[in-house]
Order: C-alpha cells, then sequence, then structure tokens
C-alpha cells in the first residue's frame, strides 16, 4: 500500500480526497435526516460537500478541535457523515445507537462528556420520558429534527447556514473515533479507534481490487447494518477505495422496505448483520429475484445459522456464489472468516456446526486459545478463551480505561469468546463466556433447531442454573406443537419446554444481536449464569 500523509486515512477527509479522483454513485432508501429535501439519489462529491457543511453546522454550535461529539440518531449513513465532520474539524466523535436505552445513554454520555450532543427528536423525546437529561453543563443539544417541546434542544436548522471552517483533522496515529459494543450484557462500551486502526488496518484487504468481497466497477454493492457501527467507517475506506457501479444504502431493515428498494435493482455485493438474512427469509420465498445476481453475501458481527446460508445462495442464479462470513469485535475488526459454496454447504449437511466458526486467522491477526493470556495455547480441539493480536485493535475505551488494560493482558486481547482450533487450524467459536452453559454449546443447539424448525424465524438457548437450559422459539404464527418440538430436540441435551415469544419481542442490540441478559431475565427470571461475564 503506498505511503501515504499523515491524516490522511482520517475519516474526516476520506470523502473529499477520493472524490478528488472518481465520483462513486449512491442509492438512499430514503432522504438523510439532515439532509431531508435533497432526495435519494447522489454522489461522492456530494457527500464530501454535505461533511463539510455539517462542519460547519457543529462548529457554530460551539465545537472546536479537541471537543467531543454526540451522534445519537435513527439509523442512517448520515451518522457516518456527522461523524466525519466532527472528525474533519478535529472533535472526536462517538457514534451511538438510537436504540440504547435513555438511563444507559446517559452512563455512556458521563463517559464522554461532549460538546455537543446531535440526536434524533424520538431520543430526546424517549429521554425526557425516562427522566434523562441528556445535556450537561457544558453540552448543546442538538435535534436532527424538530425538538420536542418541552425540550431545551436547538433545532439543527438554526446552523445551516454557517460558513465551512477550515480542515484540521488529527492525526493517524491519534483517537480519531468511538464506536460502542453491542450492549447486550449490560451498558455499550466506547470503543476508541484511531484512523490507522479503523481505517487503514481494519479494511486492508478490502481496499485492494484481489479479493472476491471487493467491489469492481460492474458492481451493485447493498450495505444494510447499523451504521453506528464501526465497521462502516471501514467499510467506508475500503468502497471509496475500489469504486463500484453502485452503491445502495438500506436503512430500514423490514422486508417490505428491502424488498422494494431492491424491486428495481438486482445487487452483485451484499452485506447485512446474520439476524437480518434470517428475517429476510420470507424475501427469498417472496421475491427470490431480488438476489438473482449477487455474488457474494458478506455476514459479521455475529454467528450465522446454517438454513439461512442455504436459502440465500440457493436464490442466486451464479454459477458460483460465495457467502463470507467474518469474526470479529468492535475492538479488533476482523479476527478469522470463512467462506460457504452451495457444494460446501452439501457437503458438511443440515446443521453445520462450521457456521459458528471464525474459521482461517485473518492475514496479520495472530489467534490462540488458551486459559488466560500468560498461560500457553491449548492443545487443538480443547476449548478455551480467544485471544488476539491485531494491528486493527482498539486504543481503549473511552471512561473505562482500567478495563481496557484488563483486557489487553500480556499484549494478547481478550475476546471473552470460549473457542477451539479444529484439527485442520481454523477456530470455531463455541459460545460467549458469559451465556456458557455445561454441556452444549448454545451457538451449535440453536443452529440444529433452526435447521429443523423450518418455519421458525429466531431460536435462542438460555442458561438457566436453577435447572435445564431454556430454550426461546419465535414462530411466524407463534405455534409451535409438542411433535415438532420433539422432533426437532431429539439428540440434543434435555431442555426445558420451549417458550413462544414474537419477533419483535424479542429484545435486540442495534446490530441486531438479542439481548440475551435481558431476555434471560424476562424468560428465566434472573440474570445469573454459568459463566462469569467478566470479560464482556
Amino acid at each position: 500500500m503506498p505511503t501515504r500523509a499523515q491524516g490522511s486515512f482520517n475519516i474526516g477527509l476520506l470523502f473529499e480526497t477520493q472524490a478528488a479522483h472518481h465520483q462513486q454513485a449512491f442509492t438512499l432508501d430514503r432522504p438523510f435526516d439532515i439532509a431531508p429535501d435533497r432526495g435519494v439519489g447522489w454522489t461522492l462529491s456530494g457527500f464530501a460537500r454535505l461533511v463539510a457543511e455539517a462542519s460547519g453546522w457543529l462548529h457554530a454550535s460551539g465545537v472546536r478541535p479537541g471537543d467531543n461529539v454526540a451522534v445519537v440518531k435513527r439509523n442512517h449513513y448520515d451518522i457516518v457523515l456527522l461523524a466525519a465532520a466532527a472528525a474533519r474539524i478535529g472533535a472526536f466523535p462517538a457514534m451511538i445507537s438510537a436504540e440504547v436505552p435513555p438511563k444507559a445513554l446517559r452512563v455512556m454520555l458521563d463517559r464522554l462528556n461532549p460538546r455537543t450532543v446531535l440526536a434524533s427528536p424520538e431520543v430526546i423525546r424517549g429521554a425526557l420520558d425516562d427522566g434523562v437529561d441528556l445535556g450537561g453543563q457544558e453540552s448543546r443539544i442538538v435535534s436532527i429534527g424538530e425538538p420536542p417541546a418541552d425540550s431545551d434542544a436547538t433545532p439543527l436548522d438554526e446552523y445551516r447556514d454557517a460558513p465551512v471552517p477550515p480542515a484540521s483533522p488529527v492525526a493517524d496515529d491519534q483517537p480519531m473515533i468511538a464506536t460502542h459494543t453491542s450492549g447486550t450484557t449490560g451498558v455499550p462500551k466506547l470503543v476508541v479507534h484511531s484512523a490507522t486502526t479503523l481505517c487503514r488496518e481494519a479494511p486492508r484487504l478490502e481496499r485492494i481490487r484481489w479479493a472476491p468481497w471487493t467491489p469492481s466497477a460492474k458492481d451493485v454493492v447493498v450495505n444494510c447494518t447499523a451504521f453506528n457501527h464501526g465497521r462502516n467507517v471501514s467499510w467506508t475506506s475500503g468502497v471509496l477505495a475500489c469504486p463500484s457501479r453502485e452503491i445502495v444504502i438500506i436503512s430500514e431493515a423490514n422486508p417490505e422496505n428491502v424488498a422494494r428498494v431492491l424491486s428495481d435493482r438486482r445487487p452483485t455485493l451484499f452485506e447485512a448483520h446474520p439476524n437480518m438474512y434470517q428475517l429476510w427469509e420470507d424475501i427469498v420465498r417472496t421475491h427470490p429475484e431480488v438476489f438473482s445476481r449477487v455474488r457474494q453475501y458478506i455476514s459479521t458481527f455475529d454467528a450465522i445459522h446454517p438454513r439461512t446460508v442455504r436459502r440465500f445462495l440457493n436464490a442466486s442464479k451464479r454459477r458460483l456464489p460465495l457467502w463470507s462470513q467474518g469474526w470479529g469485535q468492535s475492538e479488533t475488526a476482523v479476527i478469522a472468516f470463512s467462506t460457504y459454496t452451495r457444494r460446501s454447504m452439501r457437503k458438511f449437511g443440515p446443521g453445520n456446526p462450521a457456521l459458528a466458526a471464525g474459521g482461517r486467522r485473518a492475514p496479520g491477526s495472530k489467534v490462540k486459545v488458551a486459559g488466560s493470556a500468560e498461560q500457553p495455547a491449548l492443545p487443538r480441539g480443547e476449548v478455551g478463551i480467544v485471544f488476539v493480536r491485531s494491528a486493527s485493535r482498539c486504543v481503549n475505551y473511552l471512561g473505562e480505561e482500567e478495563r481496557w488494560r484488563e483486557k489487553t493482558a500480556a499484549n494478547w486481547w481478550n475476546t471473552g469468546d470460549l473457542g477451539r482450533f479444529d484439527a485442520r487450524g481454523r477456530v470455531t467459536l463455541v459460545d460467549r463466556e458469559v451465556d456458557r452453559i455445561p454441556g452444549i454449546s448454545c451457538i451449535e443447539a440453536e443452529g440444529l433447531l433452526l435447521e429443523r424448525l423450518d418455519r421458525a424465524h429466531e431460536v435462542v438457548v438460555l442458561p438457566n442454573p436453577q435447572g435445564l437450559p431454556v430454550p426461546v422459539v419465535s414462530m411466524p404464527d407463534g405455534e409451535l406443537s409438542p411433535d415438532e418440538w420433539k422432533r426437532a430436540s431429539e439428540g440434543l441435551p434435555p431442555m426445558e419446554e420451549p417458550h413462544l415469544v414474537s419477533w419483535d419481542d424479542i429484545p435486540r442490540t442495534s446490530t441486531w444481536k438479542v439481548r440475551r441478559l435481558e431476555l434471560r431475565e424476562r424468560i428465566v427470571g434472573g440474570t445469573e449464569g454459568f459463566g462469569t461475564g467478566k470479560w464482556t
């Protein structure tokens, strides 16, 4: 990779510098919340101008170099653009999901101490209803849209005519941005990254036109993810380095919206969260033509179940469509990955637990499975905690520095995941340590149950120290006969009778992961489990 000037990988400059080389086309599923009158068709130059304008809005609100800025808004790619605007003028943005509960959000804002809080009206309303003040002694709340009448937020429109300040981003090796972890077990951690870790090292392979997941000039790329996640900063760095025919950005993941947006365009590269793909299996049944040209599906953030992979691969009319499953964390970016084809899915058979695998380690990453960071690696086949060394590892936890230091003992990052190496040197995830159940892998059991319950939308197996593991099942019609369950659970360790819940009643994070601790408290009656939860 060619040498670049210090600061050139900063997200605040990426749109402007890449726009000097090409004009990537973008299509949105709906207009940006920060530019509601500018439509859904954009170019890279348009994005660069919007970032510059937004840096003027922030400057007019009082933000200066070194100040912290919170971006807390409903899901759309303009979350990334607002973060870029803050970074452009040397401020430190934190991208926070609008799905974070108000009381947890207040804890995160206390850690951040922002000069300006950019928030959706819905976020402000929810905080007011919960008695939570999003502001602070030196914070200003700016509403992206008309603020609630009883709030002290300033409408963003008051700053729209502000002049654009000169760019002054921090150096590439300095803290550039904070994103946050999923928060499946409590208040999300604010993960601090530099431009080097998140924009250069994390997407290093994606910035080179050689891998199947790298866009070509003919590709139609679709991204439907949680745009507050750090993945979308590294994704931006990657896709702007390798322009495609068109990038389609989908902010609302409900099946009706996805089918509508893709009805007149056929994607070739498609990235989404595992549980989104799971929900979209109904689109495969009703609108299979939507996926007929897909050559590569990309899935990150969580384990993916075999049934889902097979259905999407079979929907493609390509001769050899691929499914790339990445395993990583907000703190590390990708650690390992696996690629599947129709043939490999048939070879492994139904319920293949390999889909829980991290697979081969990513180039530049070192991985070991051990009892602790100081201990030597366990023999292949034995289960332990997965430790990682990577150039893309985060540089801190904001406001939780001691927690970060504990997880970097002996210069190994403690992932908090339990796993093992197989005979061929691939790492297989068994469970999160906090979710572990003696004698059973939740990931494998859930995959098998989903495979056998053909109609099920979701299956979650919860630990229960007072008795048997508790399966939670979501069926489209809310019904599951005893015979169906008996056939599905045959050969698995004993479990309680299934608890039926609707898809919408399963608590989820912004990346659609299940909030297992919250679900456990609701279904089992407490949060106690077998894992320590120390490394979450």
